[in-house]
């Protein structure tokens, strides 16, 4: 995307972002003290920080990708392409298997 269309996007994942903490939470003092935490305070957790990599390469192939992204479906034989996707499913699923929190429409 260009940088103008990047603004945008940007603009709009904050705007989003920030009306998906006031719908949430309880209280507006509760979204503003949560607002304060997420802009000021933020930190990542030690056990979060190795899935950095993951979003880093996906947004490596993303970049790479953009003109065609069924490029990245087409290429190498049909075994390589299979145990690709396997490592991936069997990644992804790695980051879940430990969670601890509920999915956020069951607490209702």
């Amino acid at each position: 995307p260009s940088f103008k269309e990047f603004l945008q996007i940007g603009t709009t994942f904050l705007f989003v972002t920030i009306g998906w903490v006031f719908f949430r939470s309880e209280t507006i003092g509760d979204s503003i003290i949560y607002l304060n935490q997420m802009f000021f305070d933020f930190d990542i957790p030690k056990r979060l920080r190795s899935g950095i990599m993951y979003i880093v390469v996906l947004l490596f192939v993303d970049f790479i990708y953009r003109k065609n992204e069924r490029k990245v479906l087409n290429r190498g034989s049909e075994p390589i392409r299979q145990i690709i996707y396997v490592i991936t499913i069997l990644v992804t699923i790695s980051f879940f298997v430990d969670s601890t929190k509920n999915f956020l429409y069951f607490q209702f």
